[in-house]
């Protein structure tokens, strides 16, 4: 069996990662509600992870989370932990 070369693998149909920070779609540097959606949808599995025993995977979660919350702002009644 031969192997596939690049072409035929798909290599080159994504987009190459780039280490550089886009522009934010947000408009003037206010809240951003896709940040602030993930922020909450991350701080929830963040407490799965954490009941679950996955201490590690919570721990990062939460940072995912902060950094979410931090782009996005906080949900009203709720604040940074």
């Amino acid at each position: 069996m031969r192997p596939l070369d690049a072409k035929a693998r798909g290599a080159g149909s994504l987009p190459a990662m780039s280490a550089q920070r886009k522009k934010p779609r947000g408009q003037g540097g206010g809240p951003r509600p896709v940040a602030a959606y993930i922020g909450v949808l991350t701080r929830e599995l963040a407490g799965l992870a954490r009941a679950d025993g996955c201490e590690l995977l919570s721990y990062l979660l939460e940072l995912a989370a902060l950094e979410a919350e931090v782009k996005g702002g906080v949900p009203e009644g709720e604040r940074l932990s």
